[in-house]
């Protein structure tokens, strides 16, 4: 979200306005979906809005790759703003999920430490980055990492129904 301002400018979108209004779309997708993110998850399991979360944003990395033209840039920021807070309500409700309440506690704080933390560092170097790399090259060093997270979570989620399946003999027992 912090390189894409100057990432527009470079690409001769000198209207201001229109980068607002890349960013207002961005911001309303991450934080509205929150009405509904935890349904999703009450219905269909942290892990595959996890995996769901993962493919927006390798998709918002796609789209990035593929043009700079403004639609270009309004999708591939509402889909990083819908994939983050997938992943965000995700993570916080495996987290809520903890056993033990004190750890539950630390862990919250830790990942959103770590979270927000990693955004601050990369809003500061969002400047740097895209001049010296520039705007495609930063899309392809994200996207192994969105598809790393969506691995994890698709082998979490199967691991999990697999677990859950009705009939399914548990270790040390015989059929």
């Amino acid at each position: 979200m912090n390189a894409t301002p100057i990432a527009m400018l470079c690409a001769g979108h000198q209207d201001f306005g229109l980068t607002a209004r890349v960013i207002q779309w961005h911001v309303v997708a991450m934080y509205a979906p929150s009405l509904i993110t935890g349904r999703l998850i009450d219905r269909w399991g942290a892990w595959p809005v996890l995996l769901a979360g993962a493919l927006l944003n390798g998709a918002a990395m796609g789209v990035n790759l593929e043009g700079s033209t403004l639609p270009a840039f309004e999708l591939a920021l509402t889909l990083l703003g819908l994939g983050w807070n997938l992943l965000y309500v995700g993570a916080s409700s495996l987290i809520g999920q903890h056993p033990d309440a004190p750890r539950r506690a630390r862990l919250q704080a830790w990942h959103d430490m770590g979270c927000f933390g990693l955004m601050g560092l990369v809003t500061l170097g969002a400047a740097p980055l895209v001049d010296a790399w520039g705007w495609a090259r930063l899309n392809q060093l994200a996207l192994p990492g969105a598809g790393l997270l969506a691995l994890v979570a698709a082998w979490q989620w199967a691991r999990q129904w697999q677990e859950a399946r009705p009939g399914r003999l548990k270790t040390g027992q015989t059929g």
